[in-house]
């Protein structure tokens, strides 16, 4: 018992309850313990279903009673028959205990487990050679055999979106034997193409023109002008560009310089990279029509800025002067409106002194109506002032509510401080208590492995199948003992047949019952003898039965249980003493 004792104590605290280290068999379990054990199993079956359950039991005893006799239908409910109460769980004894902890941990849910087990005979390594390379190349992508040997590189940097193959073959040599390749394979806008090298040198005007259109149809001409300056100074760089067709091409290209509005700025961007190409060395010098259009262009726009900035001073100075008359004008309108106030006044006078009887009369009259109209406004105050005053009632009592609330709150406030205060003094004792639990779980061996209670199972086992030899041996020679003594009863029976013949056919013949009757008494005491001893034996398998039950008794430490009854009923009592108390002073 004490190696199945183990097991269950392990099977528990692997699944997550707190069992105290000097804890050895059931025995040694509490109340408490036992409690948590059940209920922690239960969850482990069925979270769901029994989170309900606590595992701490209440302090009332009442309510004690009732959680007991819950977590005991519990157990009832997933099929357990024993007997099995709150009696078992308030005062438990080791052999209860051990059989509903045995048939919990039972229904613990367990892991499914797949064990794969490798074939290593040399068929099964070859097998899986064969497995292994069909998946690999079942894994990589089909390619016919002419392409198998040609390799990819990476993206050319004119030619973003052509592949080229660094290896060649037969079927590849005529793809690959060109010298050039056509650039440009990118889309690009309509309005925003620009002319390669050899475009620039052997296009006309008209092409470009065709070309450097924008969407409503125009040739844009700032473009057009930027995009062949730009060309014609990479051909200058590069030495490409032949004189003759550069003198063409630039002759060409008088009429569009002029056509260029010489008010925008984005001539002097375009024009600017091209200043250090012009000092380079030429076999002829450039046109001198280039250079008296470029002059003319810097004439324009430095007449152009100066235009500006005179503009820019006349509107300053016409800013400065609307400044100053919108600040006169204030003035005068202000004047003017002082002046009609004053007229206003001085005509209403004059009305006045034109009929002074009429206006006296007036007057009078008004000082007459005055009271009666202050009253009445007084009035009109008071009707207007009433709900006025019941709201500000109202808001006072609502102030006078939330300073109430404000004082709870700020006195809960400060209650909570406290127990913050408090908490935080409590943290390093937690932390301490935390480290010496940490110091005890590292001190603690490693949990014993799992083929040790496998040895120690089939070791039961092993017992269990020799005991069950013994009592089949045990039940054999009992069978055989059973078949003598029928055998024997036989024989007994035939010979005290045999021998009460043979008395009474002696006795009759010699006249004398003597000899006949002593048969017969023999015969009556060797069955009484018989039942006798059969009794004797029902008497010593009852008595083994009692001192069994006895045994069992005993280790279920029933007075320590009575004591503990009595105790709580006496409890129970109190609390039933106090409640009676309670409600007849509330009667009263």
């Amino acid at each position: 018992m004490e190696q199945v004792d183990k097991i269950i104590l392990t099977s528990l605290a692997a699944i997550g309850c707190d069992l105290e280290e000097d804890v050895e068999s059931l025995s040694q379990l509490g109340m408490g313990a036992v409690v948590e054990g059940v209920v922690v199993c239960l969850k482990a079956i069925d979270a769901k279903q029994f989170a309900s359950l606590s595992h701490k039991l209440p302090p009332n005893i009442a309510q004690r009673f009732r959680a007991a006799t819950a977590i005991a239908d519990a157990v009832k409910a997933l099929g357990y028959t024993g007997d099995l109460g709150y009696q078992s769980l308030l005062y438990p004894n080791e052999v209860d205990v051990r059989r509903f902890f045995s048939f919990l941990l039972e229904r613990l849910p367990k892991e499914d487990i797949e064990v794969q087990r490798e074939d290593l005979s040399p068929a099964g390594v070859l097998l899986a050679r064969a497995q292994q390379h069909l998946r690999q190349a079942l894994s990589r992508p089909w390619l016919p055999p002419h392409c198998r040997h040609a390799l990819l590189k990476r993206r050319d940097k004119l030619n973003g979106n052509l592949l080229m193959p660094l290896g060649e073959t037969r079927h590849l040599r005529t793809f690959t034997s060109r010298s050039t390749l056509p650039l440009g394979l990118s889309p690009q806008p309509a309005s925003r193409k620009l002319l390669s090298t050899e475009e620039c040198t052997l296009s006309r005007p008209a092409c470009l023109k065709r070309v450097l259109r924008d969407d409503s149809g125009q040739v844009d001409s700032r473009l057009l002008l930027c995009s062949i300056l730009a060309s014609h100074a990479r051909q200058l760089q590069c030495g490409a560009l032949p004189v003759r067709s550069s003198a063409k091409l630039t002759t060409n290209l008088d009429p569009l310089l002029h056509v260029i509005s010489p008010s925008t700025d984005s001539l002097v961007t375009p024009l600017s990279p091209l200043s250090p190409m012009m000092n380079l060395s030429l076999d002829e010098p450039p046109p001198q029509e280039q250079q008296q259009s470029l002059e003319e262009l810097r004439a324009e726009i430095a007449q152009l800025e100066e235009s500006e900035r005179q503009q820019l001073s006349v509107i300053h100075q016409a800013a400065l002067q609307n400044e100053k008359l919108s600040a006169e004008l204030e003035v005068v309108k202000e004047s003017e409106r002082e002046v009609r106030e004053s007229l206003e006044s001085a005509e209403v006078s004059l009305s006045l002194l034109a009929s002074y009887e009429q206006s006296r009369a007036r007057l009078e009259s008004v000082i007459a109506a005055a009271p009666a109209r202050a009253e009445k406004l007084r009035e009109q105050f008071e009707q207007h002032c009433a709900p006025l005053k019941e709201q500000i009632e109202i808001v006072k009592n609502s102030v006078t509510t939330q300073q109430a609330e404000f004082e709870a709150l700020t006195s809960e406030i400060e209650k909570l401080r406290s127990e913050r205060q408090d908490f935080l003094q409590d943290i390093p004792v937690i932390e301490a208590q935390a480290e010496t639990i940490e110091k005890k779980i590292q001190g603690r061996g490693q949990a014993i492995s799992r083929s040790v209670y496998t040895k120690q199972i089939l070791d039961i086992t092993a017992k269990v199948h020799k005991q069950r030899h013994v009592t089949e041996e045990v039940l054999q020679n009992i069978r055989k003992l059973q078949k003598e003594i029928n055998s024997l009863e036989g024989k007994i029976d035939r010979s005290f047949a045999v021998v009460e013949e043979l008395s009474y056919q002696a006795s009759w013949m010699t006249g004398g019952t003597g000899l006949y009757r002593t048969v017969i008494a023999m015969h009556d005491a060797c069955n009484e003898i018989v039942d006798v001893l059969r009794e004797t034996g029902v008497i010593k398998r009852k008595t083994a039965d009692l001192r069994e039950q006895v045994a069992q008794e005993q280790r279920k430490d029933i007075a320590e249980a009575l004591s503990r009854l009595k105790n709580d009923l006496s409890a129970v009592k109190q609390e039933n003493e106090l409640l009676k108390s309670r409600i007849a002073s509330n009667a009263t």
